[in-house]
């Protein structure tokens, strides 16, 4: 019924014909078929602005954390910077670093040089000193074997100049025997035959020391005068002396001949 008026209805089409031409009928007809539904639409409309608001707070969020990511990527630009300082500090410090170590390396080579050319020369000094000593302290030395035992450096020089004249020894031996540390000469205790001792003194005794006195000696034998080898030394190494034992060659220990060594090289001129 609708305003005092009753509508026929017989069936489903009359029903839709109904609800089409009286539209406010669609409300009540709503109600009473889903009384549910509005509250339905309310919910829905709720669930809808909740959607919305949370919709926003998302967009606020993305835009918050956009922002963020803004700035981490500027803060990483500037630690890329830094980091790109830094390399660049390190590269110069690993430079510094290498001058450092070639000073220092450079450093520890002159000192190993000073210390060398040190050691070189306290050697040559301590060799000069024990030359001398020997020198000043020959007639004792080789006074157990020798008479009237002194320096021939002079009285050798006639000697050899004529064995130069007489083609026994040439020049530049001549100046080799005259290069020996030490020409000390006199007569043998046991048969008063003449004899030469070519020293070489060394602190250190070397192969070089035995070479050389062995060369000077048998320049001398040239010139027709009876010779023996001789190396001072306050130090021996058991090598150097092997090879002056096999090579005859007199041994002084520290102002003190070394009696087979000197028997052995007596017996090596006859």
């Amino acid at each position: 019924m609708l305003d005092g008026m009753s509508l026929a209805i017989t069936n489903f089409s009359d029903l839709l014909s109904i609800i089409r031409t009286h539209p406010e009928l669609r409300q009540e007809l709503r109600t009473a078929l889903l009384p549910e539904l509005d509250t339905w639409f309310d919910e829905v409309k709720q669930a809808l602005r909740e959607l919305a608001e949370a919709q926003r707070r998302t967009e606020e969020c993305l835009q918050q954390l956009t922002s963020r990511v803004d700035r981490l990527e500027v803060k990483v630009d500037r630690l890329e910077v830094k980091v790109d300082q830094l390399e660049v500090k390190v590269d110069q410090l690993d430079t510094r670093l290498t001058r450092l170590e070639d000073r220092v390396e450079r450093g520890f080579a002159e000192a190993a040089a000073d210390r060398n050319g040190m050691k070189h020369t306290i050697g040559i000094l301590k060799g000069k000193t024990y030359e001398r000593e020997c020198c000043d302290k020959a007639a004792g030395v080789f006074g157990r074997y020798l008479k009237r035992g002194h320096d021939l450096s002079i009285e050798l020089s006639d000697l050899l100049q004529q064995a130069e004249i007489n083609g026994l020894i040439t020049e530049n031996e001549y100046d080799q025997v005259y290069a020996a540390d030490l020409l000390w000469g006199g007569k043998l205790k046991s048969n008063d035959d003449d004899l030469i001792l070519v020293v070489e003194a060394s602190w250190l005794a070397l192969d070089t020391d035995i070479e050389r006195t062995i060369a000077r000696s048998n320049i001398l034998r040239k010139a027709g005068l009876k010779a023996l080898p001789v190396v001072a030394a306050v130090e021996w190494e058991e090598s150097t002396i092997t090879t002056a034992l096999a090579q005859k060659v007199v041994l002084v220990r520290d102002r003190s001949v070394d009696k087979s060594s000197w028997l052995a090289a007596l017996a090596s001129l006859n």
